[in-house]
């Protein structure tokens, strides 16, 4: 007898798939132009996700401890200013690397990491603060 497969439905993406999906490089053949535009059509993105990350902070901090954040506006403008100029570095710095299509997934991935880490370490310290003190 035929063995029939009834279960049809499909696992949801994760994060993770689309995250990969949204960063492939298709070739190690691109030029200049294209790892430039490649990296200008992700900024948006990466600023978006950075200052949810940022903004989910400044609410947690709100509703667990009542206080301000840990961040005045203009540590937050400058932090603004430099993970912009580091992630143009990324860029730049896969002109003069040999071509291959894991750098720039991989460090989009860790400056994201990291961007969301600074954002968000403050405000477990000071959370954790009000929580013991």
């Amino acid at each position: 007898m035929e063995h029939l497969n009834t279960n049809t439905s499909k696992s949801p993406l994760k994060i993770g798939q689309i995250l990969n999906h949204f960063l492939e490089v298709k070739s190690t053949k691109r030029t200049l132009v294209d790892i430039f535009f490649w990296w200008e059509g992700k900024r948006l993105h990466f600023n978006l996700i950075v200052l949810a990350i940022g903004f989910v902070c400044y609410v947690f901090q709100q509703v667990i401890s009542n206080s301000t954040f840990a961040f005045s506006k203009k540590e937050i403008v400058l932090f603004i200013v430099l993970y912009n100029i580091c992630y143009s570095t990324f860029c730049v710095v896969e002109f003069f690397i040999p071509k291959n299509r894991k750098y720039a997934p991989k460090a989009f991935k860790n400056g994201l990491f990291i961007c969301a880490a600074i954002l968000s370490i403050p405000t477990v310290f000071h959370t954790l603060e009000n929580l013991i003190f």
